[in-house]
């Protein structure tokens, strides 16, 4: 019996791995926008997410708990339900908008039927190993072929990130590492490391996703992966990736020193000289930040994320509640310059404006639900954790994506808990 177990559970996590591929490959890849793989890409996926969230469902067996099973089932339905009902209330671009609630309610067994009674989902962990895998093989190709350029591309793939309207060739090594962005830095042009994806930002925000999973979410720190994802991260030359990664780097600091045994029996001179080491280690990062931030602000990519900010707000004012539909930009679009008429790069917004106050709420609850969850469970690194992927997906073109919609579940699974913890307080 003991061995079978086994079995089971190392099969579960080779579907749970499955799921995290998934989430990476639907994250904005560039086999997800190369033509033609990326039409066929997105089925595959599909089946790939059906096919693990069922053999985890029998695997995991999560049925022999019943009011677990149960309270499974109706969190799920409630949450489709509210989803399924927004098509019948703004009946646009259905066909894909259902596409995405079939995503949501596959997640939704996987996280709130199949992981209920678990603290942490097994596909985050995953996740964050394979990123991490993703970032070492990426450091080692950025190093080899774009810093010291001992060989040309191997090849080149045609993108269809840029528009719907044409492709733009895109130089590849070996299909698994790219080169679709490069940065002038200190007068010299560099090549971002984008590793496998459409552009640096979205690789920044899978090593920001990986990194503070490392840093607040998983039992046991390991400082191999997280010097790894620190030093790709820096690679990729990201303003948002170098601020929120000191950001998060200090806040573990913090976080660890509040934690310590050490501290709690240090004499309060010595705790008062941690904590100015803290405040000056806080103050530097925000004058950094500041800095970075500054510069972002004044390039062509800062004007567009501050059009982008003011176009979507103007375009949820002229659909407060139920938005313009999902997937409607027009909206959007007629309140932008014309320098920038393609593309988006705010993610809560661009919710505003297709879903209204509606789709809003799917947004920003889930966020403000964990963040008070881990308030009162007194867990500060799910707390942090909230707070900093909500502002990141915030900033960051990823609403619409298996990675979000995962994120955001796994916010919501402290209410699966909610009743035995009343219990136990009594």
């Amino acid at each position: 019996m003991a061995q079978t177990g086994k079995i089971q559970a190392h099969m579960a996590a080779i579907a749970e791995y499955l799921l995290a591929a998934v989430f990476i490959t639907l994250g904005g890849t560039m086999y997800q926008y190369t033509a033609p793989l990326g039409g066929y890409l997105s089925k595959i996926c599909m089946a790939v997410i059906a096919v693990a969230v069922i053999a985890c469902f029998f695997l995991k067996r999560p049925y022999k708990d019943k009011s677990c099973f149960l309270r499974g089932i109706i969190i799920t339905a409630v949450i489709c339900v509210y989803l399924a009902v927004f098509a019948l209330i703004n009946p646009v671009n259905v066909k894909s908008y259902l596409v995405q609630v079939c995503q949501a309610a596959a997640l939704c067994v996987y996280v709130f039927i199949c992981c209920g009674k678990d603290r942490i989902p097994g596909a985050l962990t995953r996740y964050s190993k394979l990123i991490t895998a993703i970032a070492l093989i990426s450091l080692v190709c950025w190093i080899w072929f774009s810093l010291i350029r001992t060989m040309p591309p191997t090849g080149k793939v045609d993108s269809t990130w840029y528009s719907t309207f044409y492709t733009k060739p895109v130089s590849t090594f070996y299909y698994v590492y790219f080169e679709p962005q490069g940065i002038k830095f200190f007068g010299h042009v560099f090549v971002r490391n984008c590793s496998i994806f459409t552009e640096a930002p979205m690789f920044a925000w899978h090593l920001l996703i990986a990194l503070m999973t490392e840093l607040f979410i998983s039992r046991k720190l390991s400082w191999l992966r997280t010097c790894i994802l620190c030093a790709a991260l820096i690679s990729t030359f990201s303003t948002m990736g170098y601020i929120f990664g000191l950001g998060a780097v200090i806040l573990r600091l913090v976080l660890a020193l509040v934690r310590s045994r050490r501290y709690r029996n240090m004499r309060r001179k010595v705790k008062i000289a941690a904590w100015i080491i803290v405040a000056v280690l806080v103050v530097a990062a925000a004058v950094i930040s500041l800095v970075l931030l500054k510069e972002k602000l004044v390039t062509y990519s800062g004007d567009t994320r501050m059009e982008d900010f003011k176009a979507g707000f103007l375009g949820w004012m002229d659909n407060f509640w139920t938005g313009a539909g999902f997937g409607n930009r027009e909206t959007i679009f007629i309140h932008r310059t014309v320098f920038s008429q393609s593309g988006f790069s705010n993610g809560i917004m661009e919710v505003a404006a297709e879903g209204g106050v509606y789709l809003l709420i799917c947004f920003v609850g889930p966020f403000v639900f964990g963040f008070i969850d881990a308030l009162i469970r007194k867990d500060g690194g799910l707390a942090i954790f909230a707070v900093l992927v909500f502002v990141m997906a915030s900033i960051t073109s990823a609403q619409y994506t298996c990675l979000m919609y995962f994120l955001q579940l796994f916010m919501l699974l402290g209410i699966m808990t909610i009743k035995k913890r009343g219990t136990q307080q009594q």
